[in-house]
């Protein structure tokens, strides 16, 4: 009796090994625990000073692939004519992505901020193109990646045409959020501070230092509802902020 109980264990044993191994295996590659789920990582932010109604940002890092990915892409447009602000399209390697939030800022909308999201699972590197409704001065964008079965969004929010920028954002028990926005001061330099999320990127533009962007994330939440309130104090009127929460 004795070494049968012990063969029993010891098989009860390996497979439960055997099935460790193999969830294990189908975790991301980049070596991050991210749940099955959910998970966020900043990659990196890119800008170009190039006037058009189109931006294309060749070879953007989309960082490690792996099963599951979602590419969020943070977008920041800055001074045009008139009504020109509005993003229309923005796909990543030719595939189209979703817009799911944007914001017009600006008294005559010459601001826009706005993020997108795209399924993802294979490729390190894209051309992001970014096609507006008219011809702008300046873009940037920002890139981040997480775990998630669907882009399907928990809530999100903008606001404009004020120097301090704030809403309040829903989500899930262990959610995340993305923020993204910008503004164009008058005269002066360009200037942001964050409250209620962290900041990834922010910065002026080369031969335009009173125009800018601001990036960031909300960190997983423990409980439900608890992203909390989400401000950036800028330097204009001439203002959009957008976010989103998964």
């Amino acid at each position: 009796m004795f070494y049968w109980l012990r063969s029993r264990c010891l098989g009860a044993a390996l497979l439960l090994l055997a099935c460790c191994s193999f969830s294990l295996a189908g975790w991301p590659s980049s070596g991050r625990m991210y749940p099955q789920t959910i998970g966020l990582a900043y990659i990196g932010a890119t800008t170009s000073t190039t006037a058009g109604g189109t931006f294309t940002f060749s070879g953007v890092n989309l960082g490690h692939a792996y099963s599951n990915r979602i590419v969020l892409i943070g977008i920041e447009g800055g001074y045009g004519s008139t009504n020109e602000h509005n993003i229309n399209t923005v796909t990543v390697g030719g595939s189209s992505a979703t817009l799911i939030v944007q914001a017009l800022g600006g008294s005559t909308q010459t601001e826009v901020s706005g993020i997108a999201a795209i399924a993802l699972a294979t490729g390190t590197t894209a051309n992001i193109v970014v096609t507006y409704a008219g011809t702008i001065s300046r873009s940037t964008i920002v890139v981040w990646t997480m775990q998630r079965s669907s882009i399907t969004k928990i809530s999100s929010q903008s606001a404009t045409n004020s120097a301090t920028l704030s809403f309040t954002l829903t989500g899930n028990s262990g959610g995340v959020a993305v923020v993204m926005g910008g503004s164009t001061v008058s005269s002066g330099t360009y200037s942001a501070t964050a409250s209620g999320f962290t900041v990834d990127s922010t910065g002026n533009y080369t031969g335009a230092t009173n125009d800018g962007w601001i990036a960031g994330h909300v960190s997983p939440t423990t409980t439900s509802n608890a992203i909390g309130t989400t401000t950036a104090a800028l330097t204009a009127s001439r203002a959009a902020l957008a976010a989103v929460s998964f």
